[in-house]
Parts: structure tokens; sequence; C-alpha cells
């Protein structure tokens, strides 16, 4: 296979995040930006930045510099550490997700994702909710 087969097209995508992050029986609303960028078709790095609140008043953030894995078609797994920041705490992670991109429009996609966020100390929080993204 020729080298310039590996090429993408458009290489950057930034998407918006919206759903919900459970931990134990806790629902705390979440929102993401996500950045990627395409190395090849098959592998991208990127920044995964959200906020999520906890009842009406605490709000924790988290980033993540996860891998992007493209196995086949629109699906991608996401492998990667972050850091949560949580009142005065900061507390590390990994996060281990899933996603498929359906496209709707050239270029725009909608991606039901699911996240595992394994929490220094034995938690795991799950992060579920729907990406929607532009690439470029």
């Amino acid at each position: 296979a020729r080298a310039d087969s590996e090429q993408v097209e458009y290489p950057n995508k930034i998407s918006l995040f919206g759903g919900v992050t459970q931990e134990d029986s806790d629902l705390d609303g979440t929102i993401a930006f996500e950045y990627e960028r395409l190395l090849n078709k098959h592998l991208g790095i990127g920044v995964v930045i959200s906020e999520f609140t906890r009842g009406s008043v605490e709000r924790s953030w988290l980033i993540a510099v996860p891998a992007f894995i493209h196995p086949y078609a629109g699906s991608y797994l996401v492998l990667g550490p972050g850091v949560e920041f949580e009142g005065s705490e900061s507390i590390f992670i990994f996060r281990a997700g899933v996603g498929y991109d359906f496209e709707f429009l050239p270029r725009w996609s909608i991606a039901p994702e699911l996240n595992v966020d394994f929490v220094s100390g034995g938690e795991t929080k799950l992060v579920y909710g729907l990406a929607l993204s532009y690439s470029f």
C-alpha cells in the first residue's frame, strides 16, 4: 500500500458532548468539549475537557489526553489518562470508552458514547451521552 493511502481528508474533529456522569446511584449532568487530531485513518490523539455538577452547587472538571483508535467504519475506542479537579483535590483517572460516529451531513456526525473513568482509589464512574462533531 502507498503511504498516501493513510492520509485523512479532514484530520481534525471537534465535538460537543452532552450526557450524564453516574457514580453509584448519583447522576450528574455532564458537558464536554473534545478535540481529536487524526495521525492516520486508525489512530488519533486528543483532549477532553468536561464539567459535571454534583447536586445544584458543586462542580467538577476533568481534563484527559486520550488516544482515539478507529478499528472499523465509524467506531472508535478512547483510552488515556486524565485528571479530575473536585474542589481543591486533583484526582488521577484513566478513561476507557467506545463510540460510533453516524454521519448525517458531510463532515458532521453524531455519536453515542460510553466511557468508564477508573478513578485512583478504586472508584469507577460511567459517562454516557451524545457527541455532536464537525470534522475539518
